[in-house]
């Protein structure tokens, strides 16, 4: 997948101009380490997005990304520094559901006001805090 970084470059801003709602973005095959760009967190118009097999930007390269209408958010076998997911969530306040798959030693530390259900399948999560989630509370966490 290295070898066509400019090409995925120039889908993803593609995607953006013709304002993409719906995206699953997987990386096969392995390895799972290549980075994503951090282009695609400047698709604003994204309601569901479902990721696969990357390394995700660290949080310093997600301060400005924005997804106003992402509802859904999966996330499947990847590598990521500590605070991505949780930044991930902050930068999308009309989230509903997230979904993490097939992930090892991640810490959640949840702030959502819209998050209504988080499923965690085949993954050893080492703590997850729902610190403010008030719908979460009310509806589903599933492990």
């Amino acid at each position: 997948m290295n070898a066509h970084r400019a090409e995925l470059a120039r889908w993803l801003q593609l995607l953006a101009a013709k304002g993409v709602q719906d995206l699953a973005l997987v990386n096969c095959p392995w390895p799972r380490d290549v980075p994503l760009l951090a282009t695609l967190f400047a698709v604003t118009t994204l309601t569901r997005l479902y990721l696969g097999m990357w390394k995700l930007p660290g949080t310093a390269a997600l301060r400005s990304a924005s997804f106003p209408h992402l509802r859904e958010l999966g996330l499947g076998s990847f590598e990521m520094e500590q605070g991505v997911v949780d930044s991930l969530v902050a930068r999308s306040p009309a989230l509903e559901m997230l979904n993490i798959l097939g992930c090892k030693g991640l810490r959640l530390r949840l702030v959502s006001q819209s998050l209504r259900c988080m499923q965690i399948s085949c993954s050893r999560m080492e703590d997850v805090a729902v610190v403010k989630a008030p719908c979460l509370a009310l509806e589903r966490l599933i492990l």
